[in-house]
């Protein structure tokens, strides 16, 4: 096994790749003694994303120069022998300094014959908090060119928590998931900070747009939700809610901030509609606005996706502190931390000034 990895060292001012090689499965590991095997002797040059291109029978690895809002590609046939190929860079959002890049080949709309290459870096959201940019483009072995136009900014998550995912390679039936941190903002809690995110799988669909990205909670999970018991599990027939709150939980069924809901709703004349987590905590969407949000107290969150079809789908995951939303089968997705009071539980629908066609409802109770 190896591991290719950034270290920092302080005494010379600067950060380089190295590798270390294990032979016993991964319990002990060497440090090679050609390291490092990539150094361009700057003080910020991190976060190595190494995958195997079959086409070109190479390992090309995606690191990131921070300061200078760039990554670069090199090559190499023994992980220890490296070609700098190209650069990218100065494109999307460069408010933030740029972290964590990954480069993953996908398949447009399931198509083999539709590739795109799906190249995600660690930086900032719309809001320029904590967040993740994306591009999809072309990659010929040895350049990446964006799809887009330079100036266009393209966002992973557009909550503020979502930082640092990477994508695992090789996967079963040829499946791309990732795993995301929830780094936490200003956090009321102690000594912990922060949790890994929910895996999702990792689609790319053509849009009017163009090229985008989806997300959808990795389909493996399915298997877990099917297996809970029945006093876990909810489902609730097609009604229409009319400017009220209808509660889910009652004193031992959902009545837990660890909740996966899965809503599909037809706009009818309700101004807002959704869901309500932990007691006070609003996953709603506004129909005036087109906008997806999440309230929390005085802190709001939101994220503008239109309708399709004139319905809104939300997959809705609370997992005590973390709160997870992809809005129409992933189109857009916002993530957050919020701190209730382990009291705050229960969970509803509502609706306000109006009606709401609920199609559907999904619920399962993962407490315990």
């Amino acid at each position: 096994m190896v591991a290719i990895y950034t270290a920092d060292q302080p005494k010379q001012q600067k950060e380089s790749q190295f590798i270390a090689f294990s032979n016993d499965g991964g319990l002990t590991y060497t440090n090679y003694a050609g390291n490092p095997v990539v150094d361009i002797h700057k003080k910020d040059f991190r976060d190595p994303s190494v995958i195997w291109l079959e086409a070109q029978q190479y390992w090309l690895m995606t690191v990131a120069v921070p300061g200078e809002h760039k990554v670069q590609f090199y090559r190499s046939s023994n992980l220890k022998d490296w070609q700098l190929l190209s650069e990218f860079g100065d494109q999307g959002d460069v408010r933030k300094i740029w972290e964590c890049p990954s480069l993953t080949p996908l398949n447009v709309d399931g198509d083999p014959a539709k590739k795109k290459w799906l190249l995600m870096i660690s930086s900032g959201n719309q809001d320029a908090g904590t967040g993740m940019q994306y591009f999809t483009g072309d990659f010929d072995g040895k350049t990446f060119t964006n799809d887009n136009r330079p100036e266009n900014q393209l966002f992973v998550d557009y909550g503020k928590t979502f930082y640092a995912a990477i994508p695992y390679n090789h996967l079963p039936n040829g499946r791309q998931t990732m795993i995301g941190w929830l780094t936490p903002f200003e956090t009321p809690t102690s000594p912990w900070r922060g949790q890994m995110s929910i895996p999702r799988d990792l689609h790319l669909k053509t849009t009017p747009a163009g090229v985008r990205l989806y997300q959808q909670p990795a389909a493996v999970l399915q298997a877990s939700l099917d297996k809970l018991p029945a006093a876990k599990k909810l489902q609730l027939k097609a009604q229409s809610i009319q400017s009220k709150e209808l509660p889910l939980g009652s004193s031992n069924r959902f009545n837990t901030n660890t909740n996966w809901v899965d809503a599909d709703f037809t706009i009818g004349t309700a101004t807002d509609f959704g869901l309500k987590i932990a007691q006070d905590v609003v996953v709603g969407y506004n129909v005036a606005k087109q906008e997806l949000y999440i309230k929390d107290g005085k802190d709001i969150q939101h994220v503008s996706v239109a309708p399709v079809a004139n319905k809104i789908r939300l997959q809705v995951l609370l997992d005590k502190s973390t709160v997870e939303v992809f809005v129409n089968d992933g189109e857009k997705v916002l993530s957050t931390l919020i701190f209730p009071d382990k009291t705050a539980t229960g969970l509803s629908v509502f609706a306000e000034n109006g009606a709401v066609q609920l199609n559907a409802l999904k619920g399962w109770n993962l407490d315990k």
